[in-house]
């Protein structure tokens, strides 16, 4: 058996390949590209034809050269980059690092500790370009916020009043009518009349907007410098073409990932769920994936997830702590759906109202929430079935009529 660590960069990678005794069998470096992909496998199959026979160890999991190693039979694993750090002071206390060194402490770590590890599970091509595309629209939701925030700036500066006339200034209505008007001067060139026909036409219908916007054109603006005024609605139109196109192309994955959820053969354990819908449903799906073998227990999916809490404990002393290490994706997307579970599901209110009664945060008791969630998700994924609240509840009754506390049956806890 031989063990294989490889160090990524963004131009080369460095590769050291060890034996069962530790001793260093070979060492080099491979460009990042297809020549040293080829380089790569050439260089493993020189020190042993069977793919079986070695493991590959890398920090990163999301590159194409793990996609290529996988697809050609090799077994890779993932170390977490923190594992990696606590690992390499075993062997330099006094903290001196290379690209060489650390490829040799990650196919140390296989050599020693693999059974503390485990390698990559594949899944499905559907699976994988749905959590490609629910990561990917999440990154553009977070660049529309941070727009959206630079946009509410730009107005405070030189037209703080349109801001209290959307709630949300990202929405189409707000976009169009600020495309549309990008000053007050601009406003008050149409009449009552042409505004309110104007604004119909751009689907802008509600009674209680059009009232509101006709009450600030009659209404006379803070006065704002001739100067400012020209170059901060410059800016304004600049960030409004910049979210109008955002939004669009977040609609264009909305669609594209509502389709390939519609493929998947999981689709229903996730989308019965209370308010799941199809978006949070594409996240869980996609960060659960469809290999049943990839969690022993429900443990691993509660760590890797952040909904389960860190112990810590020496003699008398113990001590229960956020957890940090955890697939950040993962969390957000549980702890959004337990808030939104809290509308939908009434076992899930109470027990959310239960732990704020305790003390707990907003987002403590959500976490909690969420990790109670993720025992019962767990059970559905791994078991192939939908979510049946009458289901659940009984089985909570049951669970708690052999409790000694039998009279507290009631509690959602």
């Amino acid at each position: 058996m031989f063990f294989c660590g490889i160090d990524w960069s963004d131009k080369e990678f460095v590769v050291v390949i060890i034996e069962t005794a530790g001793k260093i069998v070979r060492r080099f470096t491979i460009e990042n590209n297809m020549d040293g992909f080829d380089s790569l496998i050439e260089k493993t199959r020189a020190v042993s034809r069977e793919v079986g026979d070695i493991l590959l160890a890398i920090e990163t999991p999301n590159l194409p050269l793990v996609d290529y190693l996988m697809d050609n039979g090799y077994t890779v694993y993932a170390i977490n980059p923190k594992s990696v750090d606590r690992y390499r002071d075993r062997y330099r206390t006094s903290g001196a690092k290379d690209d060489f060194f650390d490829a040799f402490v990650l196919a140390n770590i296989l050599r020693t500790d693999r059974e503390q590890h485990r390698p990559i599970a594949p899944s499905n091509d559907l699976a994988r370009e749905l959590k490609i595309l629910t990561q990917d629209r999440e990154k553009f939701v977070k660049t529309k916020t941070k727009l959206t925030n630079q946009l509410r700036s730009c107005l405070k500066a030189y037209y703080p009043e349109i801001c209290n006339l959307f709630d949300d200034l990202s929405a189409p209505s707000a976009l169009t009518f600020l495309k549309s008007f990008p000053t007050w001067e601009d406003l008050q060139k149409k009449s009552e009349k042409q505004l309110i026909q104007f604004l119909k036409k751009r689907k802008i219908t509600h009674p209680g907007m059009l009232r509101k916007i006709i009450k600030h054109v009659q209404s006379y603006p803070i006065p704002i410098d001739p100067v400012v005024k020209r170059a901060k609605s410059r800016q304004m139109l600049t960030l409004v073409e910049q979210l109008i196109s955002l939004c669009q192309r977040i609609k264009e994955y909305d669609l594209e990932i509502e389709q390939l959820l519609d493929k998947h053969e999981d689709k229903n354990i996730f989308l019965s769920l209370p308010g799941a819908g199809e978006n949070l449903a594409s996240r869980m799906l996609s960060q659960y994936g469809d290999d049943r073998s990839r969690f022993q227990c429900v443990t691993d999916v509660r760590t890797l997830s952040g909904t389960a809490p860190v112990t810590k404990q020496s003699g008398n002393y113990a001590s229960v702590q956020f957890r940090f290490g955890c697939r950040k994706p993962f969390r957000n997307t549980m702890q959004l759906f337990a808030f939104s579970s809290l509308t939908k599901c009434r076992w899930a209110l109470l027990y959310y109202h239960k732990h704020r009664e305790m003390g707990k945060t907003h987002n403590h008791a959500l976490r909690l929430l969420a990790d109670k969630w993720m025992k019962i998700i767990f059970a559905m994924w791994l078991n192939h079935c939908e979510y049946e609240e009458n289901r659940f509840l009984a089985d909570k009754f049951k669970h708690a009529m052999n409790q000694p506390n039998s009279n507290k049956i009631l509690e959602y806890a």
